[in-house]
């Protein structure tokens, strides 16, 4: 009995040990493959002629603010201010009434925007 329950333990060991080999292996993999795609400056990042900014609610449906929107926005306010891109396609759902993820995403930008100009001219 004692001999089971050691072989069970140890090959439930040997797939834990696999299974995060696999695991750290794949992030590793994809950390290494991307490092030359990944920008931690606006000034490093190459130009292009257009971005796309993946869509992203502004509230989650309990209510609280979406960590992930007002980064994206800033992000992509400040590629379009610096010039690194001359045109932002905006992407999201808008599948329901009453969620448009692209118009919450415009009028933020546009905010941005207007913000930075405000901030100009004064």
């Amino acid at each position: 009995m004692k001999t089971i329950l050691k072989r069970r333990w140890l090959l439930l060991a040997v797939l834990a040990v696999l299974g995060l080999g696999f695991v750290f292996g794949c992030e590793w993999w994809v950390a290494r493959s991307a490092e030359d795609r990944c920008f931690d400056t606006v000034e490093s990042l190459p130009s292009a002629p257009v971005a796309v900014v993946l869509g992203t609610a502004a509230r989650l449906p309990d209510g609280r603010a979406n960590l992930f929107f007002l980064p994206r926005m800033e992000a992509a306010a400040a590629l379009f201010k610096a010039g690194n891109v001359k045109a932002l396609i905006v992407s999201g759902d808008n599948g329901t009434h009453g969620y448009d993820e692209p118009t919450d995403m415009i009028k933020c930008f546009t905010a941005f925007l207007a913000h930075t100009i405000v901030q100009t001219q004064s």
